[in-house]
């Protein structure tokens, strides 16, 4: 029996969280082979000793003639703490186009561990995504990145919020949207009239009239096509308040043909005659969190299990597989998603690693259960933070009830 590792995550609150730890376990007269599993490694990362670079702007929506200011913040990795005085860096900072030119780049030091640069936005550029990055020539520290938007817009009037119900609908759904508006001096336009338009591929597919309630809140439902051809949908609320006329819109989240899906076995790998949970999330291919329901089949497409998202993408399932059977996902909705997601391949023997509450308080004793086939001893244990080895120990497998093809091995308070 190998080594297995996996990206733990928690569900807490209906979202799926990194925690940012990383289980391994393995026989203990194999733990030489740890370093051929492929896992993370400081060097590969960056150093020991490396700082990370957490970029901030003052706002994330700027005009052309509007003059834009960076912050970054470098901080130890692991500890958090500042640059020593002695060791204050220089940086240089490039802002990208949407086209990912160079728009103007120039170098700047730290003071304190703070990084300061501003650009003053021409007038005459072109509204779009453009990104910061800051890169270290000498010292070597990881880059850094951020993103903000120039738009030339005028100030509203009226504060508008549209959020739709989920993050994908698919040919044929329902989408259900509600729209939020106040006074930008305050109060709420209640009973106003709001014009909704939605469109789709360039055709008006909706329109419809509604007002707001006394609390400047309204909805709006309506189909999609069955036949979308290439997913360019639009949601357009305009609001009439006396003579004030302002339009919100959003566009719609229309999901065609396959979404970007990653797939966690909370254990690293998918164990036969072993229950294991995973966890899995979905993106649009703009990298858009995508809302998604579905049914787990086998090679003969039987249905093993049924899972959905519950948070931006993020859900987990679980389901016992069997040996030498291979597992899909396949989407139900939205609908007009044909392709089959593989799960990883499911092996004959190993480790299923389970969290035996989903979030853990500091200070609170880590407590998980550990699931193996066939009976094995000399265990080792070990519990990393990103790179770095926490805690570690070995443990031997206690026999479950008789009858049962598991062996199971409790942990109740090993890590602290």
């Amino acid at each position: 029996m190998g080594n297995y590792r996996s990206l733990r995550r928690t569900f807490v609150a209906g979202a799926i969280l990194a925690v940012g730890l990383v289980w391994q376990v393995g026989l203990a007269q194999k733990a030489a082979d740890d370093a051929k599993t492929g896992m993370a490694t400081s060097e590969t990362l960056g150093g020991h000793e490396r700082f990370l670079t957490h970029l901030s702007t003052d706002k994330p929506l700027y005009r052309p003639g509007e003059t834009l200011y960076v912050r970054g913040a470098i901080l130890h990795h692991s500890t958090r703490k500042p640059l020593p005085q002695s060791g204050q860096v220089s940086a240089l900072v490039e802002i990208k186009g949407p086209k990912g030119d160079t728009v103007a780049s120039g170098f700047t030091g730290s003071q304190d561990s703070v990084l300061g640069y501003s650009w003053a936005i021409p007038a005459e550029q072109p509204g779009g995504e453009y990104t910061i990055k800051v890169t270290y020539p000498n010292p070597g520290h990881p880059p850094a990145e951020r993103k903000f938007d120039i738009r030339a817009y005028r100030a509203p009037r009226l504060k508008s919020q549209i959020e739709f119900l989920r993050d994908g609908y698919g040919p044929g759904d329902q989408v259900m949207a509600t729209l939020e508006v106040e006074r930008a001096e305050g109060g709420v336009p209640a009973d106003a009239k709001v014009t909704v338009i939605a469109r789709v591929d360039g055709e008006e597919v909706y329109r419809g009239r509604t007002r707001l309630n006394e609390y400047g809140n309204c909805e709006a439902r309506f189909p999609l096509p069955e036949e979308i051809s290439r997913g360019e949908g639009t949601l357009a609320m305009v609001i009439e308040d006396g003579g004030i006329v302002e339009t919100a819109s959003k566009t719609i989240p229309i999901l065609l043909q396959t979404v970007d899906l990653s797939m966690y076995p909370e254990g690293g790998e998918l164990v036969a005659g072993l229950p294991n949970r995973v966890y899995f999330e979905a993106f649009t291919p703009a990298k858009k969190p995508a809302d998604l329901a579905g049914i787990v089949v086998d090679a003969d497409g039987r249905e093993v299990a049924r899972f959905n998202s519950e948070h931006e993408g993020r859900g987990r399932f679980e389901f016992t597989p069997e040996k030498d059977q291979s597992y899909s996902l396949k989407i139900v909705e939205p609908a007009g998603i044909d392709t089959l997601f593989s799960l990883p391949e499911v092996r004959a023997e190993g480790v299923v690693i389970r969290a035996e509450k989903d979030v853990y308080q500091a200070g609170e004793p880590v407590t998980f259960r550990l699931i193996g086939q066939p009976y094995q001893k000399g265990l080792k244990v070990t519990l990393s933070k990103r790179e770095a080895e926490v805690g570690a120990g070995l443990s031997n497998f206690m026999r479950d009830e008789p009858g049962l093809p598991t062996v199971r091995y409790d942990l109740y308070s090993f890590f602290g």
